[in-house]
């Protein structure tokens, strides 16, 4: 069961940090290097809330954090770029691999940004992507986005994308520290990775 941290006071960071699974290979007689992909990259997201006072959200948080130990975390994604009116988008199709996903349910004519997160979900769990090229959807609302990471399950025909409000589901990396000095208030840093 996933649990979505209270709201994060002003002044938090958020860095997206991409978690690559590429290999560089070396041809046997020294020929150049060039870079293998392969299914497994994926996304996390480093959060840093600045001091805030213990007595407030600065606890509970903190509870919320160290309930992922056991838990996975929930959270949106924090974007620059607002997604405006996208539709309702699903996975359109079965059996899909690769860099490439075919989305149905789109506005018509609704362009899917380059550096734009959404996020998938299959079987109750989220999958963070990113479209790399902006694509324009047809008049059906059907598009084929190119993303990266590339797919690393099978998505199902129907599955829900989140265009609107991507959220990162995973795993607390390393649980906060807390000075229990320092508990008048609190800052925190934390980092959440997806996890299959």
């Amino acid at each position: 069961m996933a649990i979505i941290p209270g709201l994060l006071p002003r002044g938090t960071e958020f860095v997206m940090r991409p978690m690559s699974s590429a290999m560089p290979q070396r041809a046997a007689f020294g020929a150049g290097r060039r870079r293998m992909n392969r299914p497994g990259s994926h996304w996390a997201l480093s959060v840093t809330v600045p001091p805030q006072c213990a007595a407030g959200a600065g606890v509970e948080l903190a509870v919320d954090l160290i309930s992922g130990d056991s838990q996975s975390i929930l959270l949106p994604i924090p974007e620059a770029m607002d997604a405006g009116p996208c539709g309702l988008p699903t996975v359109d199709g079965d059996g899909q691999a690769g860099s490439v996903l075919a989305m149905v349910g789109l506005t018509p004519r609704y362009p899917v940004r380059k550096g734009k997160f959404f996020s998938v979900i299959h079987e109750g769990r989220r999958y963070v992507h990113w479209c790399t090229a902006e694509t324009l959807a047809d008049g059906d609302g059907k598009a084929s986005v190119p993303i990266w990471p590339m797919m690393r399950i099978d998505f199902a025909d129907g599955d829900v994308i989140e265009m609107a409000r991507p959220m990162i589901e995973g795993e607390i990396d390393a649980l906060p520290d807390l000075a229990l000095d320092e508990l008048k208030t609190l800052g925190l840093s934390f980092l959440i990775e997806e996890t299959d």
